[in-house]
């Protein structure tokens, strides 16, 4: 077989359909970008193709016309100053340089309004190719920009990335506990389950276990397992109130940042930027839709757990066998679905080679799940009559119980191995996989070359697929924390693996690409579907996020505040749902339907039913109670005579 001589060194490659084809796109993209940003009305320009009376679309080609003649200008001026040897090859790096203004098109897509709220899929992609687009300029334009002295001091400090991280937590903390509060002082938080949180820890710091007057029973456990939380007790001590808790959680949430940069600098400890790259994995963190989404979304005890497992991920890899075991343990005592999570880490230790310390803890988790649901839940009468399936485990994957009323966690298992063709149909809903992508986006989805780090995040992908109803796959809820924590520890292994198989001329300037890349995927992802902008999409829990308070709203909470401080601390008080969280800090709180019977009642009338409101009318006039307190025809407060 023969081979075909190889071409002169002199004579000119021919011009690939690809590099022209991108050449153009960098062209004539920002002048269309422009074009569509100017537009009065984006939306109809751009989703339904309906232009301003008297507009052409021929316009948008004068506005091409004129990028194009730039970007040309700057092709001719790279062409000259380059070797007629070389002058393919530079004008094939310039046109990846300028691969940005290629993608600029998407920008004023991503901002039509309300598009992030209707077509979630396409905010997702159209992220994806911007941050990739702004990776390959940034990879291709390496060789020059690691020669420049500030750039290169910068990357070469030890100080700088840990300073740049504790910078970027603490404005993050800042920014959540403002609209946390502005969210609770706006009558948007809940009594299921601010209320609830806030009483169980007022009774721990009074020295009372898992006690909450809320629940039936007047006892935790009659819907959840939390035993950590008389942790807090002392903390709460302090400062009891429910303002205590949303700042309790946003802090501990974004300290998740901490664990995530220490795994990348050691996971990619071969690499003279790993501690860089620990600051973009912590900005990812910080930027991700479902941080904030969980952090803003009253208080749960299970979103406690999302550093922590990033910690036992850290724990395993430096082979901190102390950290270990107080991570592990810390999370068998967080909530009574854990142990779940705890043997998929287990299960990660296994596939790392650790089997002693896999079994024990996949043991101790499998007995602590026996224990919680055998001796501490076995109370079925003192959950709440209307929410009690809620609570029931199996209830979450009903779908997959054939039986769904007399079947259990024994029928899930029987359908997984018997049904498959019904589970997969069921795992890969259109919903579910947009979930599972708005979920990767702040990450680029590198977990997929996770490897082994794959385990930790085992539970929170069968949690996804079995799972029934859409607040199992929303978001902006608590359950996230089932999968985006490992996800993110298994992003930081996806880039060592995937990077590693480069060769060592090209893996600096893949580095650099992937940090640009993600960094701009975290922050567009948090600003088009997080709390970081003005987004359409992003809820705190099933309500759009308030950012401000208005005037009528300020001076609503000024008298709510002034009113509950009427209320003795020992007198029993029921209250609607959104009046709940600031009348909890008590002994004995009870939502209004539960016990309208006691001493006060603090009532949001538009929560009250018709003929809720004439029994409170009755009550009145035959002298049972008394209206001391009321806000316009929104609030009432009344007292038991």
């Amino acid at each position: 077989m023969t081979r075909a001589p190889n071409p002169e060194p002199d004579a000119p490659r021919p011009i690939e359909l690809r590099w022209l084809l991108l050449a153009l796109a960098n062209a004539l993209g920002p002048g269309l970008a422009l074009w569509a940003w100017t537009r009065s009305d984006r939306k109809a320009v751009l989703l339904d193709n309906v232009l301003d009376p008297g507009a052409s679309p021929w316009d948008a080609l004068v506005w091409a016309a004129g990028s194009a003649a730039l970007v040309a200008g700057l092709y001719l001026w790279v062409g000259a100053r380059a070797q007629d040897r070389e002058r393919g090859a530079a004008l094939r790096r310039l046109t990846l340089v300028l691969a940005p203004l290629a993608v600029t098109i998407t920008i004023p897509l991503l901002y039509v309004p309300e598009l992030e709220r209707a077509r979630r899929l396409l905010v997702v992609t159209l992220t994806a190719v911007c941050a990739g687009a702004l990776g390959v300029s940034v990879a291709t334009a390496w060789p020059w920009l690691r020669e420049r002295e500030l750039l290169a001091r910068v990357g070469a400090s030890t100080r700088a990335p840990p300073i740049a991280l504790a910078a970027l937590t603490l404005g993050h903390c800042a920014m959540m506990i403002r609209l946390g509060v502005i969210r609770h002082r706006a009558l948007e938080s809940r009594i299921w389950d601010l209320g609830i949180f806030d009483n169980l820890l007022y009774h721990a710091a009074h020295g009372h276990w898992q006690t909450t007057t809320v629940l039936r029973g007047e006892t935790f456990t009659s819907a959840h397992v939390a035993p950590i939380l008389q942790l807090l007790a002392p903390i709460y001590a302090i400062a009891p109130g429910p303002e205590t808790l949303i700042a309790i959680q946003a802090v501990w949430l974004a300290s998740g940042a901490i664990p995530i940069y220490l795994l990348a600098v050691h996971v990619l400890d071969e690499w003279p930027a790993r501690r860089w790259l620990g600051v973009v994995f912590g900005l990812s963190w910080l930027c991700h839709p479902s941080l904030h989404g969980v952090t803003l979304f009253d208080f749960h005890a299970l979103t406690l757990a999302a550093p922590m497992i990033l910690w036992a991920i850290y724990a395993l890899e430096t082979e901190r066998l102390g950290l270990w075991i107080a991570t592990i343990t810390a999370l068998l005592l967080t909530r009574e679905d854990l142990p779940f999570v705890v043997v998929a880490l287990g299960l990660y230790a296994l596939a790392a080679g650790r089997r002693r310390q896999a079994a024990v803890t996949i043991v101790a988790a499998l007995a602590t799940l026996a224990f919680v649901k055998l001796a501490l839940m076995q109370h079925p009468d003192i959950f709440m009559p209307d929410a009690a399936s809620s609570y029931q485990y199996a209830s979450r994957f009903n779908k997959v119980i054939p039986n769904a009323e007399t079947g259990g966690a024994g029928d899930i298992i029987a359908t997984v191995l018997s049904n498959p063709g019904f589970v997969v149909q069921h795992a890969l809903t259109p919903a579910k996989l947009i979930y599972t992508a708005m979920l990767a986006l702040p990450t680029l989805a590198l977990f997929v070359f996770g490897g082994r780090a794959l385990w930790a995040l085992s539970f929170g992908l069968i949690f996804t697929a079995l799972g029934t109803g859409s607040n199992l796959h929303n978001l902006y809820l608590h359950y996230t924390v089932f999968s985006f924590p490992a996800m993110a520890a298994a992003a930081v292994f996806g880039l060592r693996n995937l990077v590693g198989r480069l060769d060592e001329p090209r893996r600096a300037p893949a580095l650099a690409g992937f940090a640009v890349a993600l960094s701009c995927a975290g922050l567009l992802g948090g600003e088009r579907l997080g709390a970081l902008g003005e987004s359409a999409a992003f809820m705190s829990g099933n309500a759009p996020l308030i950012r401000e308070l208005d005037e009528l709203a300020r001076e609503r909470y000024a008298w709510l505040a002034s009113a509950v401080e009427q209320i003795p601390e020992d007198a029993s008080v029921s209250a609607t749902d959104s009046l709940g969280p600031h009348v909890s800090t008590r002994a004995r709180l009870y939502h209004f339907r539960d016990q309208p019977d006691a001493d006060w009642l603090v009532i949001n009338l538009a929560e009250t039913s018709r003929g809720e409101r004439r029994t409170l009318r009755a009550r009145v006039r035959r002298g049972e109670l008394e209206r001391v307190a009321g806000y316009a025809d929104e609030i009432a407060i009344y007292r038991r005579s």
